[in-house]
């Protein structure tokens, strides 16, 4: 405990003779420091009314670290696992500078999911938000729906077949270079991967913007169609209002759906086959199960 190696310090300070000034104001600032730390990271969330049990861990982390340690081991069910067995199937934690409640059973999350833009509300970290910008993951409400109401006109499964093979392997790829094994938490000071994320974000902004350009030029002389790729889709199409995509919007939305290859439905199918491999008597009785007869993992 910091609180303890605090108090051994001071005892020994105290029976120094002459202790040196510095020693001194290093000793003092360290005491307070780990006074404050001791009581942020150990208010929990008792003084808190309205909210479930649970801690916030450290400052500006929270649990971060100790989330990303279970994704890395590859044993992600841990770290809920462990608080709920602490706190409840309803827990709070603070994950990547965000107070988190956490639902941890199917209850909870049918009360989310039957509940979306009535009690709650869809949203995700600050960090990704400044990523995205005006894209759907950033978006609630009625523009929420405006652009997933475009997005899905085109994002049909047979326009998307054409794609698949190129789309997979290029994934794969980027996804080998650059992200295994390389979980950060997301702090934006000069040289951090969350600030390279940034720049790389606003670098295909850019390219994106030339290729708005030219594909508009293209559109207007007749040498592309509207239905040819998502991009003269989102150029050509308006919605209810007769209101069209700004630039803006559509190179926010074009960048999340890079990100978006790789997450939701794609990661949990990914997690679903990983769990069946590693328990063959759950694979089994999916494998000759009916939908009314299949068991939860």
């Amino acid at each position: 405990m910091v609180w303890n190696e605090a108090a051994t310090l001071l005892y020994k300070a105290q029976h120094l003779e002459k202790p040196p000034f510095i020693s001194t104001v290093l000793l003092a600032s360290f005491i307070g420091l780990a006074a404050f730390l001791y009581l942020i990271t150990n208010r929990g969330t008792r003084a808190l009314q309205g909210i479930p049990p649970g801690t916030f861990g450290w400052p500006l982390i929270g649990e971060t670290l100790q989330f990303l340690g279970c994704q890395r081991r590859g044993s992600p069910q841990d770290f809920y696992r462990c608080r709920a067995q602490q706190y409840g199937n309803v827990f709070t934690t603070s994950l990547v500078g965000h107070p988190t409640v956490v639902f941890y059973s199917p209850q909870g999350n049918r009360f989310l999911f039957s509940n979306e833009n009535k009690l709650v509300v869809n949203s995700w970290p600050t960090s990704v938000g400044n990523l995205f910008r005006s894209s759907l993951i950033t978006a609630v409400g009625d523009d929420a729906k405006r652009l997933r109401r475009i997005l899905m006109t085109f994002l049909r499964p047979e326009a998307l077949q054409k794609f698949v093979g190129r789309v997979d392997s290029m994934t794969k790829s980027h996804l080998a270079e650059y992200w295994i094994g390389k979980d950060e938490i997301p702090i934006d000071l000069p040289g951090t991967r969350y600030n390279k994320a940034k720049h790389a974000a606003n670098v295909i902004r850019q390219q994106l913007g030339s290729n708005i350009n030219e594909r508009k030029y293209a559109l207007e002389v007749g040498k592309a169609s509207p239905e040819q790729d998502l991009l003269s889709f989102l150029l050509s199409n308006v919605d209810e209002q007769g209101k069209s995509l700004t630039d803006d919007e559509i190179k926010d939305n074009i960048l999340l759906l890079l990100y978006a290859g790789h997450d939701t439905s794609s990661s949990t199918l990914t997690m679903v086959l990983k769990f069946l491999a590693e328990n063959p008597r759950c694979y089994e009785e999916v494998l000759k199960g009916t939908p009314s007869q299949l068991i939860i993992l």
